[in-house]
This record gives structure tokens, C-alpha cells and sequence, in this order.
């Protein structure tokens, strides 16, 4: 068990290195462990990933209101890829807000939008139970049903109750600051998980006018409760969860940009720690020969990262 905690505690700290090394323009490969020169892993940190940098940085800061930033959160979440919402800004001048759910236009938008909408992470399906329903009418779908009254246009709400049903958005704004909340309102949407609820509660806790953390409340993931499988038992996930959030702050990964001094992990991010530590151990175990990373470009120069005006 001490080996399986030594090797977990290396991760995190070259996970880490390879960041702080790769940030200043150091040249490839940021690290001598071929797993982690040779596979993709996300930050210890979470706001360091290029999609939270892209929803803090771009998607949320143009000043739109409250509750047109939650429904980009949440309808960002199910896609995971910028570009289709840079094509919109581009045709119509800005990013989508609540009244393009309600019209219409950004399910016109995304049907017509010839490249791909859905990225790798945090693969969504729309269930057994609306086969015939293509991925963009029921996400833009769920979206609408969510924050819009009326369920958003409705000759698009095939697959759908009566509209209405799943309107959430008063009740996001009337337990906005309470994080556990926010999750359980999040939770009684159609396909919307604990993971999936999870994720965007986190990014509403990065947002402008939060005053909420994302150590406030967190649901520890599959990969991450297998993460923790590895190190401990007989423990509660909560309690391992905040027993190395503690750890690490003393000992671990410290952010520093702009205003913000001496950050350490959060409980997101430990949670995020362990769902990427049991990836390494399986390609660890694999056998597999990995080759160092070699990035696209190699003479991109690093800024530093927009975090949330919280912390």
C-alpha cells in the first residue's frame, strides 16, 4: 500500500512538472516517466485544461447574464468542443445565450454546422430509450427543456414530455451559492449523471458571480473512486478525498498567476488526481512502449491562465 502511495504521490508531482516545465518554454519531453511523456493526462489542476480555460476565458466572459452562462456551461459540458461555438460567434457576433434556445436558431445553427460538434471527453449517449434521436436534438433539446419555459422550439421536442417538465433555471437561480444544491437540481435532468452534474457544477463555481468553490461540493467520478481503490480501503471516498486534499495542501502542486496567490489542489482537482492516477497505473501495467510526446507546435508561447475572480 506505502508503494501504491509513493507512486501515486509521483504522479501528481510530475503531472505537475511537466506543466511548470512545458509553461516556460522548456522543450519536449517535460518529464523521464515514459508513461507520462507519452500518453495525455489532464492538469492537476482542472482550470488549467484547455476546455475550462476556454469557458472562463471565452464562453463566459462577455458579461452576458447569469443565467445565459449556466445554460453555455451545461449545453458546453455535452459538446467538449470550442469550435462549434466560435462558428456561431462568428456569424451572429456573439456567443449563444437563452432567447437562441427558445427561437430556435442554435439547434438551426448546430444541424447545419458541417464539422464535428461532440468531443472525445465526457462521451454522452442519448439512451436506448430515444433511438431515432440524433445526439444534437436531444442535447440542444435537453438544454432548451431546461432553460427555456416553453421546451424551446418545439418542432424539435420529439423524445420530450410535456414542455415545461424539466424547466430547472428558477431553481438554479434560487439556491444559486449552495453548491450541493445546484448538483441535486442539476441531477433530476434525463441523462445528466452524477459525473455530468458534477462537471458543471464545477464550472458554475468558476463562473463571475459565483461565490461558491469547487471544494464546496464534490461526487467523486467511477475513475476516480477506482483511483482511490488503489491506495485505500475500508475508508470512505469523502473522507480519502479530504484526507489528501489536506496532504496536499502542504505538500503539493501550489498555482500562481495574476491575483491569485499560494492556490493549492481543491477537492475537484484531488478528484481529478485519482481519476487520472489509475490511468497511469493501467498503462503502467500494459507493457506498452510509449513514445515521448512531440507537440504540434512547439514554438507556442505560454500566457498565463484566466482563473476564476473568487479565488
Amino acid at each position: 500500500m506505502i508503494i501504491v502511495k509513493n507512486l501515486y504521490e509521483h504522479y501528481v508531482k510530475e503531472r505537475w512538472l511537466v506543466y511548470a516545465r512545458r509553461s516556460v518554454g522548456l522543450p519536449a519531453p517535460w518529464t523521464r516517466d515514459p508513461v507520462i511523456a507519452g500518453s495525455k493526462f489532464t492538469n492537476d489542476f482542472r482550470i488549467l485544461d484547455a476546455g475550462s480555460q476556454f469557458l472562463l476565458g471565452d464562453l463566459c466572459s462577455d458579461g452576458a447574464p447569469l443565467k445565459d452562462l449556466m445554460m453555455r456551461c451545461f449545453l458546453y459540458r455535452y459538446t467538449n468542443r470550442r469550435e462549434p461555438w466560435d462558428a456561431f460567434k462568428k456569424i451572429y457576433g456573439r456567443f449563444p445565450v437563452i432567447e437562441d434556445l427558445e427561437s430556435g436558431k442554435l439547434m438551426d445553427f448546430l444541424k447545419g454546422y458541417d464539422s464535428p460538434i461532440f468531443g472525445p471527453a465526457y462521451r454522452v449517449h442519448v439512451g436506448s430509450e430515444n433511438t431515432g434521436i440524433d445526439k444534437v436534438s436531444y442535447f440542444v433539446g435537453l438544454a432548451a427543456q431546461a432553460f427555456t419555459p416553453t421546451g424551446g422550439k418545439l418542432s424539435y421536442g420529439h423524445g420530450w414530455g410535456e414542455c415545461g417538465e424539466l424547466y430547472i433555471l428558477p431553481q438554479l437561480e434560487s439556491r444559486w451559492g449552495d453548491a450541493e444544491g445546484i448538483f441535486n437540481i442539476l441531477r433530476t435532468l434525463p441523462r445528466c449523471s452524477d459525473f455530468m452534474s458534477q462537471q458543471v457544477l464545477t464550472d458554475y463555481t468558476y463562473l463571475p458571480q459565483s461565490t461558491m468553490t469547487d471544494s464546496d461540493h464534490v461526487v467523486p467520478g467511477p475513475g476516480s473512486k477506482r483511483g482511490m481503490d488503489l491506495l485505500e480501503s475500508g475508508k470512505s471516498y469523502q473522507y480519502i478525498l479530504k484526507e489528501y486534499q489536506d496532504y496536499w495542501s502542504s505538500n503539493g502542486p501550489v498555482l500562481t498567476s495574476g491575483h491569485v496567490v499560494g492556490h493549492t489542489l481543491s477537492l475537484m482537482d484531488v478528484q481529478n488526481t485519482f481519476c487520472e492516477f489509475q490511468k497511469y497505473v493501467r498503462r503502467l501495467n500494459s507493457g506498452k512502449r510509449f513514445t515521448p510526446y512531440s507537440p504540434s507546435n512547439p514554438d507556442r508561447t505560454w500566457s498565463d491562465p484566466v482563473l476564476p475572480k473568487n479565488w
